[in-house]
């Protein structure tokens, strides 16, 4: 263990934290990307709700997901990550530390005594204030209220638990999130899915599941919180509550910010339901904006893990070190997002049309809801290194000018557009905030993605892009075509990356061959 603090011109690429840090990097980004396998239960829970129940109902629950989503990134956000990046501050020196060890755990009490306050508050308002919300906002969904009354409690085990995960990849341990929100959340969910049909329920039912399920995760996350924390200790910490300026400082912007984010990606469900589109029509759209989201996964395989590392180097001043990290994992992101962008682009009325025979038609909107997920994979990792690097006032600022211009957009165009409005305003809406943070990062910590690291992968989009303009629209192609034509833009994006040396590429092609392969 380090004694004291170096100062930060001590510091080199080749030194050996940075190096360990980068053996944490990716051995967290591997139990992330677990994760994210695990979370594709996700749409394949929402495909169990249409084929069970049909498009009205999925388009009930997306809405009340939405809204509740909203809500919960208000109050639990920022201080999730607050737990990962102040807590990874202090975990390495608290453990000779004392006065360390002491800031360690205010830090524990103060992320989750706020948000299960928070949370407790939430859940009752809903109570009160849910019906006059929906008789107003959504008169065509009055169904949705009992489950929605449920649906508000299970705020409190879901804030909880988030802390407690976020306490153990302050640790750089990153399993714990895999395992119980990534594999352990989404199968008791399409568990409780299946026993809820069988039962002869309905939205209700289905809302209350959440509650189920997210009680019994948040017993799991705390007893993982336990393998290394004293809970004793932060029991202590939360009788004896000290609030952290600095921390509540950066959690309440930064939760403010991210609610707004939601509201951006949410607002198009949101808005297409209170301009009086039907149950079935949401279920369809809500169902898109879903499948083509968990693309952004790709990024979240990786930014889960790069925020300690990112925490880190800042505290030390390594810039240098935040640019290349930010750099290799931009990369890797923009790499696997492209294949998936293309094929989804290519075969999106095939997977709509495997979960509802009533979607599938009329699918350039999904296009149009490609653009989100890309930029998140490509770009959206600056305004991750922004977060990590405690500007959350200035994301913060960003989020609610764009939130306010993601309102005006849904105004303007849904109503003469429809659903192909919706996903217009929100991927300008994304691109801008995209946009923003990128050169705010620049600006205030002299950090850049390295085009030099990223372009090849840009490069294989350009040209994919181009192929499909030559076959435009290519789902008017009879299903073989399709297929033919998925499966050659995914062979000929690898075969360029060959060409052209991408790192990653060449790497893989070696192991997969067994022997040596020239590196750039």
């Amino acid at each position: 263990m380090r004694r004291g603090r170096e100062p930060a011109n001590q510091h080199t690429l080749n030194s050996p934290e940075p190096d360990r840090y980068h053996s944490a990097l990716k051995r967290g980004a591997l139990f992330n990307l677990l994760g994210v396998v695990a979370r594709l239960v996700q749409p394949l829970y929402v495909l169990s709700v249409t084929w069970l129940w049909g498009p009205s109902v999925t388009g009930l629950y997306l809405l009340a997901q939405s809204l509740v989503e909203i809500v919960f990134g208000g109050i639990t956000a920022g201080y999730t990550d607050a737990t990962t990046i102040f807590g990874s501050r202090h975990a390495e020196p608290s453990e000779s530390d004392p006065g360390e060890r002491r800031a360690l755990y205010r830090v524990l009490s103060n992320t989750l005594g706020v948000t299960a306050g928070l949370a407790l508050l939430a859940a009752a308002v809903t109570q009160v204030a849910a019906r006059t919300v929906v008789m107003r906002v959504f008169p065509g969904y009055a169904e949705l209220l009992p489950g929605l009354h449920v649906l508000a409690w299970s705020l409190v085990p879901r804030t909880i638990g988030q802390i407690a995960v976020a306490s153990t990849k302050a640790m750089m341990r990153m399993e714990h999130d895999a395992m119980l929100l990534g594999f352990v959340h989404p199968l008791l969910m399409l568990g409780g899915c299946f026993v809820t049909y069988v039962l002869g329920g309905g939205i209700t039912g289905l809302l209350s599941v959440q509650l189920v399920v997210d009680a019994i995760v948040c017993v799991l996350a705390v007893r993982a919180m336990g393998r290394y924390y004293s809970l004793a200790e932060l029991a202590r910490a939360l009788r004896e509550f000290e609030f952290d300026r600095d921390l509540l400082g950066f959690s309440i912007p930064q939760s403010m910010n991210l609610t707004f984010n939601r509201y951006i990606a949410r607002l198009d469900g949101i808005m297409l339901a209170s301009s009086g589109l039907g149950q079935a029509e949401l279920g369809y759209f809500g169902t898109a904006a879903l499948l083509t989201s968990n693309i952004a996964q790709i990024r979240l395989v990786f930014s889960g893990a790069l925020a300690p590392v990112i925490a880190r180097h800042h505290i030390r001043g390594e810039r240098a070190a935040i640019r290349d990290a930010l750099s290799m994992v931009a990369r890797w992101t923009t790499s696997l997002a492209v294949p998936a962008i293309l094929a989804a682009l290519v075969l999106r009325k095939d997977i709509l049309h495997l979960i509802s025979h009533s979607y599938g038609e009329h699918s350039g909107f999904v296009a149009l809801l490609l653009i989100p997920p890309f930029t998140s994979c490509a770009y959206g990792m600056a305004g991750a290194c922004l977060m990590f690097t405690g500007h959350s006032r200035i994301t913060l600022v960003n989020s609610f000018c764009v939130a306010i211009l993601n309102t005006g957009f849904t105004y303007l165009l849904i109503p003469r557009y429809g659903m192909t409005g919706a996903a217009l305003a929100t991927a300008l809406a994304t691109s801008i905030t995209t946009g923003l943070q990128m050169l705010e990062l620049s600006r205030y910590e002299q950090v850049a993605i390295s085009w030099r690291a990223v372009w090849r992968p840009h490069f294989g989009l350009a040209i994919g892009l181009g192929v499909l303009a030559l076959l435009w629209d290519p789902v008017d192609l009879p299903f073989p075509g399709r297929m033919a034509t998925a499966f050659a833009l995914t062979v000929g994006y690898a075969a360029l990356m060959l060409a052209l040396r991408q790192e990653d590429a060449l790497l893989l092609a070696r192991r997969l061959i067994g022997r040596p392969v020239p590196t750039v």
